[in-house]
């Protein structure tokens, strides 16, 4: 005797999902615009100097208002990058509930990642040298079919991503 499946797919009603503006997202530590600032500096420093190592020295053959003018397109796209870097992390935040973690980020290009944690495989840590010299952390966060994480959240208290992580797995360790 063959049973019958039963099998239903029903409408949902779209005004009856919760609305993720309704959230409470947590911002990142604001000592991460500095290291995301001393970032940028740096590398106009490299590229800097750099240049004016080419525009001092004469020997590579390359016009010195060439130079010049490389190196100030370069500097304008710093003040730039710098501007847009302060703009855009006024918008990075996180959000945690029992069931998923969400991370918002961008300015021209607005992301917002939420990732349900009956899907997270497993939860890295990661600091980088600036970071640590303010004690943040990144949080980084696995799902079945990648090898890059879905959302990486970078500028949390080290001691804060850490009680995230444990909280996750304990979430993770749950589902399996």
């Amino acid at each position: 005797m063959i049973e019958k499946l039963e099998f239903e797919n029903k409408e949902i009603d779209i005004q009856e999902l919760p609305k993720i503006e309704d959230l409470q997202f947590n911002k990142v530590e604001k000592k991460f615009l500095l290291v995301l600032l001393l970032r940028i500096v740096m590398f106009a420093l490299v590229f800097n100097g750099i240049g004016l190592f080419f525009y001092f020295s004469g020997k590579m053959g390359f016009p010195s208002e060439g130079i010049l003018y490389t190196l100030l397109g370069i500097n304008i796209l710093v003040i730039l990058r710098l501007l847009m870097t302060i703009m855009a992390f006024k918008i990075r935040a996180y959000a945690l509930r029992e069931r998923d973690i969400s991370y918002q980020r961008g300015l021209i290009t607005f992301k917002q990642t939420t990732v349900s944690v009956n899907r997270i495989q497993h939860v890295e840590l990661t600091q980088s040298v600036l970071m640590k010299l303010f004690n943040l952390s990144s949080i980084k966060i696995y799902t079945a079919g990648g090898n890059q994480s879905d959302i990486s959240i970078a500028g949390i208290k080290k001691e804060k991503a850490e009680e995230i992580k444990s909280l996750l797995s304990k979430k993770i360790g749950q589902h399996e």
